[in-house]
């Protein structure tokens, strides 16, 4: 009896040890397949703004360039602006000078602003304008060489929306929150497919 509960003894150790050994070796592949990052040591200055915003900024990344573009916003009197800016990300990480490009329609800050996932199109949603919210949402096309093109209305938003946020998720805007013609703020998430030529489909809730 004494020699059968020796050897269970031995057998649990052998599991425990055993165990213990694939822990480890799952958690030294994990920590060879994880991605390394190098750690941010310093700010640098770049290109500055041609003057004091509080700005909505987007990142287009494209196979050709990089490029930064600055919509709208509220100047240093807080008023709202409805220019439109562009910069070229370099390859030291600066960019270059600012370029004006053709502005909004109409004065706006709080808004969304999204670029398509290929870079073809930026879009504007919702917004104040100091006195209401808006439901608009204006698109511009993107040329290859960076440049902006003129803003139309591709679509009205379900409500009208001030500081909405918005992402871009393969060919979709997704919209979330913001606060309403009341300044209530909102629960609710859209989304509208990115058709190729730049047009959107109906809003939908993303959850009913």
């Amino acid at each position: 009896m004494a020699s059968l509960y020796s050897h269970w003894r031995i057998m649990r150790v052998s599991l425990l040890v055993l165990g213990l050994a694939l822990l480890l070796l799952v958690l030294a592949r994990a920590s060879l397949s994880a991605p390394s990052f190098d750690p941010i040591t310093q700010w640098n200055t770049t290109e500055s703004l041609p003057q004091p915003l509080l700005p909505a900024v987007v990142a287009i990344n494209s196979p050709a360039k990089s490029t930064l573009v600055v919509v709208g916003g509220r100047d240093a009197a807080l008023h709202p602006i409805k220019s439109v800016r562009r910069a070229t990300v370099l390859a030291d990480g600066s960019i270059g000078a600012w370029t004006t490009e053709p502005s909004l329609s109409i004065a706006l800050f709080n808004h969304a602003l999204v670029a398509s996932s290929d870079g073809r199109y930026l879009f504007v949603i919702g917004g104040w304008d100091g006195a209401n919210r808006h439901r608009e949402v204006w698109r511009a096309a993107v040329d290859s060489d960076g440049s902006i093109g003129s803003w139309s209305k591709v679509s009205d938003y379900p409500i009208a929306v001030a500081t909405p946020d918005a992402v871009v998720v393969a060919d979709r805007i997704y919209v979330t929150g913001g606060t309403d013609s009341t300044g209530t703020p909102r629960r609710s998430v859209y989304f509208a497919t990115i058709q190729p030529n730049g047009s959107l489909g109906s809003w939908t809730p993303a959850r009913d």
